[in-house]
């Protein structure tokens, strides 16, 4: 059942590609469906990563309500308010909703999500863990979120992820970074520690 009212949405978007955000950006308001959003944009000039610069943003945004856009996205009509229509679903209306990003095969991945900053206490304070660089931290994120029955998938939220990986096409630029031996290496190895902790 579709709400008949819209809670405001910040959209948070980390950049390493200002002309993908920018497209991010245009989509969003060229769809009539929802419109109390206002969006964030972070450039991460020095590579600090994802998860330290999606950080800033939360910390800097203003609203309960807050989603995650990568700058590599095409945000499909309706996302913002499919997901949250999804999010009311919850007691309380707090907790997480993953986007359809079309591509885990039917698994579902909190690559992209609309959540509620009441979740932060539960999750140390960060939706991200910063400890990663770029790699698991979205799996964690989905599994801790599980852990105490806060998450939902949003099937219609849907969007095209832009991604090398995703389309078979060369990594570079950032993408070489944040995927390079090194990087993924030490995020693997924090991911499989940090399983190890009381929320899995």
């Amino acid at each position: 059942m579709a709400l008949n009212f819209e809670p405001q949405v910040t959209v948070l978007i980390p950049t390493v590609r200002p002309d993908g955000a920018s497209r991010v950006i245009r989509e969003l308001k060229h769809d009539d469906t929802y419109n109390n959003f206002i969006v964030m944009m972070e450039l991460d000039r020095d590579r600090r990563g994802c998860p330290l610069t999606l950080k800033k943003l939360v910390n800097q945004s203003k609203t309960e309500l807050v989603m995650f856009l990568g700058d590599d996205v095409i945000p499909m009509p309706g996302l913002i308010r499919y997901a949250v229509d999804q999010l009311y679903k919850f007691r309380g209306f707090w907790g997480l909703v993953a986007l359809n990003d079309q591509y885990h095969d039917g698994y579902e991945l909190a690559t992209h999500w609309l959540a509620s900053k009441q979740l932060l206490p539960l999750l140390d304070g960060e939706f991200f863990f910063t400890g990663y660089k770029h790699c698991f931290c979205d799996q964690e994120l989905t599994i801790r979120c599980k852990k105490i029955r806060r998450y939902l998938f949003a099937p219609k939220a849907k969007l095209i992820h832009k991604h090398p990986m995703v389309e078979n096409r060369p990594l570079t630029g950032e993408y070489k970074w944040a995927y390079s031996p090194e990087i993924y290496k030490h995020d693997q190895l924090l991911f499989q520690k940090r399983l190890k902790n009381d929320w899995q």
